[in-house]
């Protein structure tokens, strides 16, 4: 069974160390200063639409599956989420953003599925597990920067590692390929507190490479509000829109990866 991600001792861990490394940071501010945000909620995808070919001898057998139609997997998934703000100066913005998806799902196949080195044979039932992690790392600069507005652009990281098993039901027959991207992206940001109590943020990141073996596109943008309950602690609410084609080729490898999610985010904030 599956650790649940929030009680999993690592990802406390990780978390602790976050929230102890952003208080640091925070008292060498000046008090009136909002220089560091941490963020923790949920991030949850109603919505998800995955294929995966991967092959290890790059023959014309190798077969795109489709995580629905194909391995009748989960529709939606959520996973905890950890973000974070850091402001060096007011025309200076530092994010990041980390999440885990996990997938699973058990199917008799209606077809022959060749994946990477082991081919699947007809009636055969399949379990099957993806795990898909996200860190995001970007730096912004804010060429507006107000107590009411922001609006900057940014650039920076956004790497993906896609993990998809395969195994019989009897075990005998398994496989698995993973794909990491650590794949640049440009975009833009903007906060505007409309309110004094209500703030609204927008923020879209792109990417598109088409070079050698090399082939690949991400799109990923979130509104969210944000409602300021007290001077330190807000709460953020909003929908989140992603998808992304990646595509290695090597003379004895091929992967391919496209995916799509739509859903939700919640958040409480901390203005450390």
């Amino acid at each position: 069974m599956k650790s649940v991600p929030w009680k999993d001792p690592r990802n406390k861990g990780f978390i602790c160390v976050l929230f102890l490394l952003f208080s640091g940071f925070a008292h060498a501010q000046a008090a009136d200063e909002t220089a560091l945000t941490l963020k923790l909620g949920t991030i949850f995808f109603s919505s998800m639409e995955t294929t995966f070919l991967a092959d290890a001898n790059r023959s014309s057998l190798s077969t795109t599956i489709d995580f629905d139609q194909d391995l009748d997997m989960e529709g939606s998934a959520g996973s905890f989420l950890v973000e974070g703000i850091y402001r060096p100066e007011p025309h200076q913005r530092i994010d990041f953003s980390y999440y885990e998806i996990d997938r699973s799902g058990q199917r008799r196949i209606d077809r022959e599925i060749t994946f990477d080195d082991q081919t699947f044979d007809i009636d055969s039932v399949i379990n099957s597990d993806f795990d898909y992690k996200t860190l995001i790392l970007t730096y912004s600069h804010l060429f507006r920067s107000y107590d009411e507005l922001d609006l900057g652009v940014t650039a920076g990281l956004h790497i993906t590692e896609a993990e998809l098993r395969l195994q019989t039901d009897l075990g005998n027959i398994s496989e698995r390929a993973k794909q990491t991207a650590p794949l640049p992206v440009v975009g833009m940001l903007l906060r505007y507190n409309y309110t004094n109590d209500w703030t609204l943020n927008f923020l879209t990141r792109i990417f598109v490479l088409n070079y050698d073996n090399y082939r690949g596109r991400l799109h990923d943008s979130k509104l969210t509000v944000e409602y300021h309950a007290q001077p330190n602690i807000s709460f953020e609410f909003g929908i989140n829109a992603r998808g992304s084609e990646i595509e290695v080729k090597e003379p004895e490898l091929l992967r391919k990866l496209d995916d799509s999610a739509a859903g939700w985010i919640a958040n409480v904030i901390w203005h450390l």
